[in-house]
């Protein structure tokens, strides 16, 4: 029995994300609100020289993770942070899941800033500036794009994906489709092989959407996994892809 114990803690352990966070050896900061607002700044962006560094932040998952989505790591970063006194995180390294890993891993700085508020205003100024640039005046849809990265060593099956019950594209391998959503409300988007996935999209015209589309281990085939990227870790990736 005690076998059977000391093998289900380290099952939970291998789950468990590892959250690795080195500190400043002047830094003071105390522990934020759990419910306090902690801004992340992607790769692209650099924050205002006013900021202080506390320290750093790796999140390095092991194959035998879960929960581990682009959007489930940045709460855990963001946790983190705010227990050291941070209310800003620099991504500086985001490595994307792989045949290798499925999961995302990512490193970041963390940081405090006084006046965070006006931060946060620029910050979504510049992204609505993009998102507006590419629609009329009053539009009567939104826009989804759907993606799929190259993953090599045999992951290439291809397979659907649905809005609600229609088929809106076929991905695959290092795919890309911009697709408008006419439909407002709460939408069902999915896809299925020997296994199905699906994620709920609350459709606002005029807005934007990533779904990051790829291919998980299964027992025969492999089975799809669906996420609805965050917008500008979404546009980063999306527009990478259109480079290549």
């Amino acid at each position: 029995m005690k076998i059977v114990y000391t093998l289900f803690a380290l099952a939970l352990l291998s789950c468990s994300p590892r959250i690795h966070t080195s500190i400043q050896a002047n830094s003071s900061k105390a522990s934020l609100d759990t419910n306090a607002m902690v801004l992340v700044i992607d790769t692209r962006h650099s924050p205002p020289d006013s900021c202080i560094l506390i320290g750093t932040l790796k999140i390095n998952n092991t194959v035998f993770s879960t929960d581990c989505g682009y959007d489930e790591l940045i709460k855990d970063a963001k946790a983190a942070a705010r227990k050291v006194g941070g209310n800003v995180l620099k991504i500086t390294q985001v490595l994307e899941p792989d045949v290798r890993n499925s999961c995302y891993r990512i490193k970041a700085n963390i940081l405090y800033c006084n006046n965070l508020t006006y931060l946060t205003t620029r910050l979504a100024i510049v992204e609505d500036s993009i998102t507006k640039s590419k629609f009329p005046d009053n539009p009567n849809y939104a826009l989804l794009y759907v993606y799929r990265p190259e993953i090599p060593d045999g992951y290439y099956r291809e397979y659907n994906i649905h809005l609600n019950d229609s088929i809106i594209c076929r991905i695959k391998n290092n795919t890309l489709y911009q697709i408008k959503l006419y439909k407002k409300g709460v939408n069902a988007l999915w896809a299925e092989t020997e296994a199905r996935d699906s994620v709920l999209i609350d459709v606002k015209f005029g807005e934007e959407y990533f779904l990051k589309c790829t291919l998980k281990m299964g027992v025969i085939i492999g089975r799809p996994d669906m996420e609805l990227i965050p917008k500008e870790q979404g546009r980063y990736e999306y527009e990478h892809m259109k480079r290549q």
